[in-house]
């Protein structure tokens, strides 16, 4: 076989799953007691689920896949364990997936047309019901939408089509629950004629403001909170809510898509900030510097970080992008430019 041919190298157990093969059973045993009123009564069944796939992950005897060359010239094989799939705990699958999907984005997706990213945020005081219910997730994604929506045929004084994705992470730094959602909007929209509106968002106050009512309401409407306190809450001048658009994507740079692509499903921790001790079962997690909580560093005891990691695991079915109309508005782009 010519050496330079590549050679597949079957990956090692990586450091999350060698933390949840050696206490999982713990956490699942002291979950109840420990972690049920903190993260969810009933979230240990999906979350075993989950831990068990991505155990068996690579696993050469949960089954294997022969890869052949179909050069008569080569017949190189070799033999390949199932992976997981599970994209939102296992590096590997996550990357692959993380590869695929913003390639998508890119080539499929996006218009060659100004684009900027959108990063909506909740104050922490709304945060923790996202905990216990995620279709939330879902509710002010729909917002997010249709002001975006609204707004940018307001300005354009026409009918027009915009182009807006959709992404909520569930996770800020140190595994933090910090629900929050980056969006990849484009900069305007397009009329039945297939002209292409550019509208820049210089100022996101207005913005703001309309985002935090159609929170608050939804939450008021659902009933979580009472009317009361959501007057009380509308009059803070410091409310909690943002919206950022200070990162644009130019019509020209694909390095700029895939890269934004990426970080919209990018995977809650990183293997590289992760240092295990067996001896007395702690994890050391360490990450750049975050000025408000002025740490970089924090160390959890196993089962503890198993709980902040699994936290972020969403429910069966749902899924964490929502395109929005942006293939279709390709596609009528495409076609009426020729």
């Amino acid at each position: 076989m010519d050496s330079h041919v590549p050679v597949f190298k079957p990956r090692s157990r990586n450091v999350i799953q060698t933390i949840l093969k050696n206490h999982f059973s713990d956490f699942e045993k002291r979950y109840d007691d420990h972690y049920a009123d903190r993260y969810g009564k009933y979230r240990i069944i999906r979350i075993k689920q989950a831990v068990e796939k991505f155990i068996e992950c690579g696993d050469y005897s949960k089954g294997i896949a022969r890869i052949k060359c179909t050069n008569p010239e080569c017949g190189y094989e070799y033999f390949r364990p199932f992976s997981c799939k599970s994209w939102y705990l296992c590096p590997s699958c996550n990357q692959k997936r993380l590869l695929l999907f913003s390639e998508h984005l890119s080539e499929n997706v996006l218009l060659k047309l100004p684009h900027r990213q959108f990063v909506f945020t909740i104050p922490k005081l709304l945060r923790v019901y996202f905990k216990y219910d995620r279709n939330l997730f879902a509710d002010v994604s729909k917002i997010i939408f249709s002001i975006m929506n609204d707004y940018y045929n307001e300005a354009a004084n026409t009918a027009v089509k915009p182009g807006i994705l959709v992404s909520y992470q569930s996770f800020g730094d140190l595994l933090r629950f910090n629900p929050h959602y980056h969006c990849l909007v484009l900069e305007g929209g397009i009329d039945e004629t297939g002209s292409f509106h550019h509208i820049p968002i210089k100022d996101t106050v207005s913005l703001t403001e309309v985002f935090r009512r159609l929170v608050i309401k939804l939450f008021v409407d659902r009933g979580l909170l009472a009317r009361g306190f959501a007057l009380k809450i509308l009059s803070w001048q410091h409310s909690g809510f943002s919206v950022d658009n200070s990162v644009p994507i130019p019509a020209s740079s694909k390095k700029a898509r895939v890269n934004l692509s990426q970080y919209i499903v990018r995977l809650p921790v990183s293997l590289q900030k992760i240092l295990y001790a067996r001896s007395n079962g702690t994890v050391l997690y360490k990450t750049k510097y975050n000025e408000y909580w002025q740490e970089n560093i924090k160390l959890f005891k196993a089962s503890d970080f198993i709980a902040e990691l699994t936290m972020h695991i969403p429910p069966k079915h749902k899924h964490l992008g929502n395109p929005s109309d942006c293939t279709v508005l390709r596609a009528v782009f495409q076609q009426n430019k020729g």
